[in-house]
């Protein structure tokens, strides 16, 4: 068993990597509680749970060799991201095994930390056995818990509650596999032998109590939880922790899923703090009275606090009808005024675009071919767009008319709608009467997104076709993402092209000026890009010069055509936001049917360069070219989006 001096030297070895996070107070909690209750506010350390310090303790403690072959672990997501923390501090590669059940944000925050990710199977079991798989092959396995190194790490936190509060009477402490209530009970009860140290778990799959109830390690169905961090088993050959928590813990009390989306709301609400369902536990099993003789002072481990903002957000703003059917049986109308003050053309914008691209090259969407209705005689069209991505609570259907004659008549050329439906029930969550508002944002995005992977990092200065809204949103967003200084505008319209430079200059503060050619546009530019309807070519082959990037974005109809197909041909790469779309309707499409590039000849998407499966740009001197046709994921991440802004604001009207 891990005693007092395996934690102490695990303290003098991780000090210096890990926060010594607050004890403070609850008011409202020791009022409730009528004893006093205290806050181990963990979720403020580095990674967002306490995993970062068993995960520097074992790290710590590799040898030169196994440093060398790498680390491997199953997570259900904070062990995952400490583990992938504390290596890349130590220069040791990493791989994390995950199952299907794990957020998405919790995966995707452990992908930016750079190690491997694998996603398997449908528990963490089968994430599990893909780790022990992985170590067959030499790398040094570091499991979540069962570990001798990862207890004395979780441990510490023991060291900090006795010292801080001697006299301790009651640790609520959040229980899955056992490493921090081990760690913690072992730290707490050699400096507090009658302190009572309850382990808290949720009613849904919890192996640690059914593995305690049976006397022996034993495996359980696993289920969606709140409280996702305690899921998973303690594995059938469990040699540590099983054994110290039945012989340290004093209890082990579950919690159901809407008792713990109370403690996330009285956490938020009441505490300030911003925890996730394994982090709030204890607070919700004070909230529920489940606690038989309670003795103070009392402390509530807050483990963690990586949850989903969108859940979040969800759970502090509905009621428990909504947690126990996972819908809202109401619907909420956002006017285009409202979702202009909730969602901007901004880096956060970029980023879920980012992501939608990420999440097409990497999950099973569903997105079919665009609808599209022509009404030749006034020069209009109707696309209708739509995705359901896993994972998401909503889909979004994007009615999108487009008459171009329009701004003739003193009107916008772009409207439209989002329908945002459960993608659950099917039912109605939203109407965005955004006027084609959130398309403009997402596109642009998308613009930023494609110059981010694809445009020299010194770009500074861009060529613009067009000289509508598309022209203003692409050069604004492309600012966010490159030291743009200065932008020429090229248009058909030269008296528009010079009013829409005047009030460019004006809004970015750099030199905007129109020209009378494209060509001259294009010339010495390091980005270019073309937003216009054109049903014939605007951008010629032969004016591209090497180190150039194109994004095109106006050719989402089989008969549009901004490039001259010979500029496929000629560039060194070619990027797609999507090939099926860009074949049928795209640049690609007119490149194609003109014998520029074979029918057959294999190109990139753009989700395939975000996620690093295909480089972007490799070099200075590369031409290089993103095909923007609109897709229907891009569409339900930016109405997703809105609408979890909109909840948090609690704003738009909700209607029965």
């Amino acid at each position: 068993m891990i005693d007092l001096n395996d934690i102490e030297d695990a303290r003098k070895r991780i000090k210096d990597h890990i926060l010594t996070t607050p004890l403070t107070q609850s008011s409202t909690l020791s009022s409730f509680s009528r004893v006093p209750v205290y806050l181990k506010l963990e979720h403020r350390q580095t990674t967002g749970s306490f995993k970062l310090r068993g995960a520097f303790n074992a790290v710590l403690q590799l040898s030169q060799e196994e440093r060398r072959r790498g680390v491997v672990a199953a997570s259900t997501g904070n062990h995952g991201r400490a583990l992938s923390f504390a290596a890349n501090a130590c220069g040791v590669n990493a791989t994390i095994c995950m199952s299907n059940l794990v957020p998405e944000n919790k995966v995707s925050e452990i992908r930016q930390l750079g190690p491997g990710v694998r996603i398997v199977g449908r528990s963490q079991d089968d994430a599990q056995e893909e780790a022990e798989r992985l170590a067959g092959e030499g790398r040094c396995l570091i499991p979540p818990f069962d570990h001798p190194a990862v207890i004395a790490g979780q441990g510490t936190l023991g060291l900090e509650i006795v010292e801080a509060l001697p006299h301790v009477a009651t640790v609520l402490i959040p229980l899955s596999g056992g490493g921090l209530a081990s760690g913690v009970a072992a730290a707490v009860k050699s400096l507090r032998p009658a302190a009572r140290i309850i382990g808290l778990t949720m009613d849904r799959g919890a192996a640690i109590k059914a593995s305690l109830d049976a006397g022996r390690p034993v495996q359980v169905e696993e289920f969606e939880s709140l409280a996702d961090s305690l899921g998973g088993g303690i594995g059938l050959a469990n040699k540590w922790t099983f054994a110290m928590c039945r012989d340290l813990l004093d209890d082990v009390i579950l919690l159901s899923e809407s008792e713990i989306a109370a403690g996330i709301r009285h956490a938020y609400a009441q505490v300030r703090e911003v925890v996730e369902g394994a982090g709030a536990i204890g607070i919700a099993a004070l909230l529920a009275n489940k606690i038989n003789d309670l003795r103070g002072p009392v402390v509530i481990v807050l483990s963690g606090g990586n949850i989903d903002m969108k859940l979040h957000q969800r759970i502090v703003s509905n009621d428990e009808e909504w947690l126990r059917m996972g819908f809202m049986r109401s619907t909420t109308i956002l006017t285009e005024h409202q979702l202009r003050k909730l969602v901007s053309l901004d880096l956060e914008a970029v980023r879920c675009v980012e992501e939608a691209f990420r999440t097409l090259a990497t999950k099973s969407v569903v997105m079919p071919p665009i609808f599209r209705l022509d009404i030749v005689e006034h020069r209009g069209e109707v696309d209708v767009k739509t995705a359901y991505v896993p994972g998401l609570d909503g889909f979004a259907i994007k009615i999108s008319p487009g008459f171009f004659c329009n701004p003739e008549l003193g009107l916008p050329s772009t409207n439209g709608l989002i329908i945002l439906l459960s993608s659950k029930t099917g039912l109605v969550q939203a109407w965005l009467l955004d006027n084609g508002y959130l398309t403009d944002v997402r596109t642009a995005a998308a613009g930023a997104v494609a110059a981010m992977r694809l445009a020299r990092k010194d770009s500074s200065v861009a060529a613009v076709f067009g000289a509508g809204m598309q022209a203003r949103l692409q050069l604004q967003a492309l600012m966010l993402v490159r030291p743009i200084r200065e932008a020429r505008i090229w248009a058909r319209g030269s008296s528009r092209a010079g009013k829409t430079a005047r009030e460019l200059s004006a809004q970015l503060g750099i030199s905007v000026t129109a020209c009378k050619s494209g060509k001259e546009a294009v010339a010495g530019a390091q980005v270019i890009i073309t937003t216009t309807p054109a049903d014939h070519p605007n951008l010629e082959a032969q004016w591209l010069d090497p180190g150039q990037h194109i994004t095109t974005m106006g050719s989402d109809a089989e008969h549009k055509n901004e490039v001259e197909p010979q500029a496929i041909a000629r560039a060194d790469l070619y990027v797609a936001d999507s090939l099926c779309q860009t074949r049928r309707l795209g640049e690609l499409h007119h490149a194609i049917a003109a014998g520029a590039v074979a029918e057959d000849q294999s190109f990139a998407e753009l989700g395939q360069v975000v996620v690093g499966a295909i480089a972007g740009r490799t070099s200075n001197s590369q031409i290089t070219i993103a095909d923007l046709t609109g897709t229907g994921i891009q569409n339900t991440a930016i109405a997703n989006f809105a609408f979890a802004r909109a909840l948090a604001a609690k704003a738009g009207t909700t209607i029965d």
